[in-house]
């Protein structure tokens, strides 16, 4: 792969094809289609109702839901945060490719933005058309936008994408490749800061695979890891307030004969302007340098077709959540959108001849936005607070405009819900939030000429509700709710401001003698209406949210249960996934302080999968500071607790337990089963102790910060310290945090210091060793008074014998314990403990007790090594004849296998003998060595026999030969003995020298080359 930023002259290349691409090169806007496809269209209606103007969704797909669960973990594989993703919609892709045109979005969440999806109104009925361009651009003009959505990257980040598929590219000589270009950026509204990426999809067939050998080069800017899914690009980051104008630029040309994508982009205000092309993307036409020029390839809205993985070929500007399939709710929004095309025959940019009101294919959603036409003879997209109805714009249905309606709510003080469906009756399934005022007076917009349902809510008062008929804004009779404590929590409790943190407590002066109670009652499932959850399974509602609040208030909240409708569109992913179609609401804190969440039972809560590696739990706190969470219970059935960015919080008599998630397919749960997590520590400066900890991960504190890790695509190193203990003191001791009397052990022991961990005492963290940190996933320091539910006495297990610091072990009862020092200090309760301990080489245990007792006192265990020397060892081959000789090596009988034998023996001088019947005996010294093998051939000789005698012996001569022979057979003896012990002196230690009455042995034969 070679990178054209390397390559001569490219840079003037590459700063011509820019100014081109910008402007497009060519385009083609074709209305013409076959026939059927023509006929096939055009019995869907596009009526004045922006209900009937779109028909319904298609059905979730377990297939494409799979898919991108399969790319979710290739990314974990790869060490890839999904988080850092924007995934395609997978969920919507139809399996049927043949089946008409129809919008996989037809209610928020969604998209929000403008869309062409090829599909036009012509005389009252939606009818197909093809537009090919080689320039997209999207375009933002943003005068407010405040998101506010704490499952997220952050809390007030939002995105903006510009996404189309390009067609025509040609890959090795074919061109009939398709990809999914991606140019988005990333807005957070309290930083202001702005960050630009782009990422390009294979949709040319169903597996999405991406091979490295597509693409030719890329930018400085451009990564390729050889993931088979996707390329990314990331931009700079930019400082920028509101208000501002974005526009995105999607761009085709050819560059060498080869087809190449180009990421631009241009922000400014009144005072600033920029404008960059911040990567790009080459593809390999053909195996090696082009002989011809490939053809341009195209972006491309198809009415026809689907394309190969089942999604529409649209273009589409969209305002929604950031990455990975998450949504975001939007609290206020004054913006304008606009989607262009480069029409080469105007040689201009135009807009779009048709437009939707929702992208089609990215997975990040939205929530509280209405998009509506401008009308008139250039359309633009109108973005305002409202319900996400999801339809037509201009050229696609009749509908054009928006009327502003504005409406009183009392209690004014009180956070209450507004939902709106299309109708004059309510409409569960199709009714859309809407973001209210915290002063209790809201305007929101509602599209011209229709009728609309207005549902108003709020816990422990009457629903009431309005028909309004949208034709000029207006403000509505004010809606006054009648209080009825008896219906309980039938809604979220929200407080944004100290107010309405007022106005849902039942007593208090929200002051720190005498503090807000919330505590409330629910009786039921919450109401439908919240049962809300984007493709990828990111909750639209939280159960509690509490954002900017700084009145003291202590919370003691019921469950937020919620049952999932069989209508709910969610509940057919949900069901894919084989998740439960019953959840708790999350608890969430955003800026606020001086709250006390106590006394709750039960906090509960599956996360969906999708959620793996978002900073997220059942309990949110978020730059929150001086937050007390006491004495609740957490049923954890993925993530209990997060603290993220503030300080200054106490975790106090808590206990959690695991509690496995009665899901059909646990591992479609968050971070389920082994990985249930305690306690996310993502901040400095907080007290967690005298909590119990039943889980598989008690607690953790990340070394990386996951909000730019996520946000900017670095993670920057983070070392979070908080306290885990206060010091050993007896139980009745106290501390005063928020008004709250912190005394007492959670397990009744008479001290109290840090927290009861499940996994203290086990192999991996061994009484005695402290800090306890959980096996370092606490990083920094940790629990240095773990609470026990017995006495711990000083166990010291102390070596003699080792001559310099070796590094040795102990086992005791199945926990080991190692050291390099001359002791190994642990606690241990009282009891008889089994003992086993490992040695250094070179060393041996010459003396330890295999058990030792602890009975109510400290204990020493000694333990002795003695150090041995070590022999290396050489290998010796022997080849012998006669085959069945026998054979002794170091005096050891030795057997041979076809006159052969192989064995170790250690380094030196080894004997070697060998006998049999009828040949001479056989006997030498050999050197072996431990670096290579010693090869000896024997060849026993054979005994010469004697000439028959022809001259007669008397006996007596007989007896004298007797004689002789037996003194010669004692003196032989007696000189083969001597030359066989080693000399006391002279020669190489250990070796005789050579007798000269000794056979000298046969050489072995050199070793093979």
């Amino acid at each position: 792969m070679v990178g054209w930023s390397s390559r001569p002259g490219l840079a003037v290349a590459v700063a011509v094809v820019v100014v081109l691409g910008s402007l497009g090169l060519v385009a083609g806007l074709s209305t013409t289609g076959g026939a059927g496809s023509a006929v096939a269209h055009s019995s869907l209606s596009a009526g004045v109702s922006r209900a009937t103007a779109v028909p319904g969704a298609p059905s979730p797909s377990a297939t494409g839901i799979a898919k991108a669960l399969a790319v979710e973990d290739e990314l974990r594989a790869m060490g890839v945060s999904p988080a850092t993703v924007h995934l395609p919609n997978f969920a919507g892709a139809v399996t049927d490719t043949a089946q008409p045109i129809q919008p996989s979005y037809t209610q928020a969440p969604a998209p929000m933005g403008v869309a062409d999806i090829g599909l036009e109104n012509r005389s009252g009925a939606l009818v197909p058309y093809e537009l090919n361009t080689t320039s997209v651009a999207g375009t933002v003009n943003i005068t407010n936008l405040q998101s506010l959505y704490v499952d997220g990257d952050g809390p007030d980040t939002y995105g903006i994408q510009l996404n189309s598929v390009v067609n025509g590219v040609t890959i090795f000589g074919n061109s009939s490749y398709e990809f999914w270009s991606q140019n988005y950026i990333g807005y957070t509204v309290s930083t202001q800061q702005l960050v630009f990426g782009d990422e390009v999809w294979n949709f040319s067939s169903p597996s999405g695979v991406f091979p490295s050998s597509s693409v030719y080069g890329f930018s400085p800017n451009g990564t390729f890891a050889d993931f088979p899914a996707l390329y990314q690009g990331y931009g700079p980051s930019i400082t920028i307030g509101y208000p501002f104008t974005l526009t995105l630029y999607l761009n085709t040309s050819t560059i060498a004969d080869r087809p190449a994508l180009y990421f631009n982009y241009t922000v400014s205000n009144n005072t600033f302007r920029q404008s960059n092309s911040f990567d790009y993307l080459i593809f390999n036409s053909s195996a090696g340098t082009p002989t011809t020029a490939a053809p341009t390839p195209y972006y491309q809205a198809d009415g026809y077709n689907y394309d190969p993985i089942g999604l529409i070929n649209d273009m589409e500007i969209d305002i929604l959540g950031n990455d990975n399939g998450d949504t975001t709710a939007f609290l206020a929004a004054d913006a304008t959108i606009s989607l262009q095309y480069w029409n080469a025959s105007a040689h201009e940019m135009k807009e779009v001849p048709s437009a939707y009101s929702a992208g089609q294919e990215t997975g990040e959603t939205a929530v509280g936005l209405l998009v509506y036409s401008s009308g008139g003879a250039n359309p633009i997209g109108l973005v305002r607070s409202g319900p996400g109805l999801v339809g037509g714009l201009w050229n696609y249905s009749a509908q054009l405009g928006a009327v502003a309606d504005t409406v009183t709510v009392h209690p004014v003080a009180s956070y209450s819900f507004l939902f709106v469906n299309i109708g004059t009756t309510e409409d569960d399934s199709a009714a859309q939030w809407v973001p209210t005022s915290t002063t209790g007076t809201t305007t929101f917009f509602l599209p011209t000429g229709g009728t609309y349902f207005l549902d108003f809510l709020m816990s422990e008062f009457t629903p009431a509700s309005r028909v309004v008929t949208a034709t000029v804004s207006v403000t509505l009779p004010a809606v006054h709710l009648v209080a009825n404590p008896s219906l309980g929590v039938y809604t979220p409790l929200f407080a944004l401001t100290n107010g309405e943190l007022a106005a849902i407590s039942s007593s208090g002066a929200g002051t720190a003698a005498n503090p807000y109670i919330v505590l409330n009652n629910q009786a039921g499932s919450l109401a439908p209406q919240f049962a809300q959850w984007d493709d990828y399974l990111f909750p639209v509602f939280p159960g509690l949210l509490f954002a900017g609040t700084t009145a003291w208030a202590q919370v003691t909240p019921p469950s937020f249960e919620i049952n999932l409708p069989a209508w709910n569109f969610a509940a057919g992913y949900i069901a894919a996934l084989g998740l439960p179609l019953t959840n708790d609401l999350q608890l969430q804190f955003y800026d606020a302080s001086n709250v006390s969440l106590v006394r709750a039972g039960g906090i509960s809560g599956w996360m969906s999968a999708f959620l793996f590696q978002f900073p997220e739990s059942s309990v949110m706190l978020w730059n929150c500071t001086d937050m007390l969470v006491a004495s609740n219970t957490f049923d954890d059935q993925g993530n209990a607790l997060l603290l993220y960015g503030g300080t200054n919080n106490t975790v106090w008599g808590n206990s959690f337990l695991a509690t496995p998630t009665a899901a059909a397919n646990p591992a479609s749960v968050d971070d389920s089963g082994p990985w249930v997590t305690g306690v996310n520590e993502t901040e400095s400066g907080d007290r967690v102790y005298n909590n119990l900890f039943e889980v598989e991960i008690p607690a953790i504190t990340p070394t990386t910060d996951p909000f730019p890790c996520d946000q900017y695509g670095y993670c920057p190193p983070v070392a979070y310290t908080d306290s885990w203990n206060v010091s050993d003191q007896p139980a009745a001791n106290y501390a005063i945090v928020n008004g709250w009397n912190l005394t007492g052990s959670i397990i009744g022991t008479s001290y109290q210091g840090g927290n009861y961990w499940s996994n203290y005492g086990t192999t991996l963290a061994p009484f005695g060793v402290l800090p306890y940190n959980n096996t370092g996933a606490i990083a920094v320091g940790g629990d240095y008074v773990p609470l026990v539910p017995f006495s711990l006495y000083s166990v010291t297990f102390k070596e003699t014998g080792l001559k310099t610091p070796l590094m040795w072990n102990v086992t005791e009862d199945g926990v080991l314990l190692a050291s390099s020092s001359t002791s190994i200090g642990v606690g241990s309760p009282n009891g008889t403990f089994s003992l086993s301990v490992g040695a250094p080489e070179n060393y041996t245990v010459t003396a330890a007790p295999a058990q030792f007792t602890v009975n109510g006192a400290a204990v020493v265990v000694n333990v002795t090594f003695a150090s041995f020397t070590f022999t290396p060892l050489g290998q010796l081959n022997l080849n012998v004849t006669p085959s069945d000789s026998s054979v002794w090596v170091d005096g050891k009988s030795v057997t041979l296998s076809n006159g052969a034998v192989s064995t170790q023996v250690p380094a030196g001088v080894t004997s070697i003998e060998a006998t049999d019947v009828g040949y001479d005996s056989y006997f030498t010294n050999v050197t072996v060595n431990s670096s290579s093998t010693t090869i000896v051939a024997i060849a026993l000789s054979a005994v010469s026999s004697p000439s028959p005698s022809t001259t007669g012996i008397s006996n007596t001569a007989w007896a004298i030969i007797a004689v002789v022979a037996a003194l010669a057979v004692i003196f032989l003896v007696g000189l083969v003995y001597f030359a066989r012990r080693p000399r006391q002196g002279g020669g190489s230690a250990g070796t005789a020298p050579p007798q000269p009455w000794m056979e000298t042995p046969p050489q072995p034969p050199p070793p093979p080359s």
